[in-house]
């Protein structure tokens, strides 16, 4: 019997659009939002992206800060990664090419403690910046 392959699980940022998320979903991700609870309050970064290593899920994100803050460096490299969507478009059509990129660029296995970025042309995994 073949083992099982690890479902992947993402958390989307309380700044991640709805329509990508579902566009996501209808590729078969299994995509969450933030609980109610975290949503539009202003929670701290530091707190959604402990939230989602707690859950051992990949954050999806546009929030810039992951990328260029110190204080996400060492939560960053033990957890299971993180994905940052440089400014999605509104337009559906543009939506739908990020997901093709981003679905082009993943691989779970080279994500973990890294920064997968994601635009409308091209990907690339970064590390978090050092301190």
């Amino acid at each position: 019997m073949r083992p099982k392959k690890p479902h992947l699980q993402f958390l989307c940022d309380e700044d991640f659009p709805a329509p990508p998320m579902r566009l996501l979903r209808s590729h078969g991700l299994a995509v969450q939002s933030l609980p109610r609870l975290m949503r539009g309050k202003g929670v701290p970064d530091i707190r959604v992206l402990q939230y989602a290593h707690k859950l051992e899920r990949i954050l999806l994100t546009k929030d810039h800060d992951f990328i260029h803050d110190e204080q996400f460096t060492e939560l960053i490299q033990r957890s299971p990664g993180v994905v940052h969507f440089v400014n999605p478009s509104p337009d559906a059509s543009s939506r739908e090419q990020l997901v093709v990129q981003f679905l082009r660029g993943f691989s779970e296995r080279t994500i973990a403690g890294k920064i997968l970025e994601v635009t409308q042309s091209t990907y690339r995994y970064r590390r978090p910046v050092r301190r």
